[in-house]
């Protein structure tokens, strides 16, 4: 992959590509333009969500530690970006364009509703890898897990890159080269 085949990756694209500060992101495809270091990120979040869940559910497999569990994780996700809001979020808070959002210098400034989507997809995986684990619990299982979550949870940069391949693969008359 070339350097301007992944510039492309961090570019919007569609019928709504306006560039959009992070705060003004009001819809789901918004997620989709945030820069492959998001999506990495949150690929890490839930593969280590999972793998947390494996041992977790070892000691403590009945149903009340699952809600429990989901609730601890879900506060150990929100509680650094809630702290970090309260803290540093003012009238005069420059909100980057999506497409130009830093993992660790901006995470904080998303629209609520993004928090939200991303907890219910790590509760997502909590339950799954919790069922799956009450069905079998061998390492075996954890290894296709965290298979199926590393590309379910990258699905919006695989679109996007077969996007680009498919958009340089046609001619501008539209056949195929």
């Amino acid at each position: 992959m070339t350097l301007d085949q992944l510039r492309l990756m961090n570019q919007p694209s569609g019928p709504y590509a306006r560039d959009k500060r992070l705060n003004e992101m009001n819809r789901l495809s918004d997620v989709t333009r945030l820069p492959v270091s998001a999506h990495i990120a949150a690929v890490v979040n839930v593969m280590l969500t999972v793998f947390a869940t494996f041992y977790m559910h070892r000691w403590y497999w009945e149903l009340p530690y699952l809600i429990l569990w989901i609730a601890l994780v879900m506060t150990v996700h929100l509680l650094p970006i809630a702290a970090i809001r309260v803290t540093s979020l003012g009238r005069d808070t420059y909100y980057p364009s999506v497409n130009e959002m830093r993992i660790f210098r901006d995470l904080h400034k998303l629209s609520d509703w993004v928090y939200v989507v991303a907890s219910a997809h790590a509760a997502f995986w909590i339950v799954v890898s919790w069922v799956a684990f009450t069905y079998r619990n061998t390492t075996k299982m954890l290894v296709q897990l965290l298979s199926c979550a590393f590309l379910w949870t990258l699905l919006p940069v695989w679109l996007r890159l077969l996007a680009i391949i498919r958009a340089q693969g046609s001619g501008s008359d539209g056949s195929s080269k």
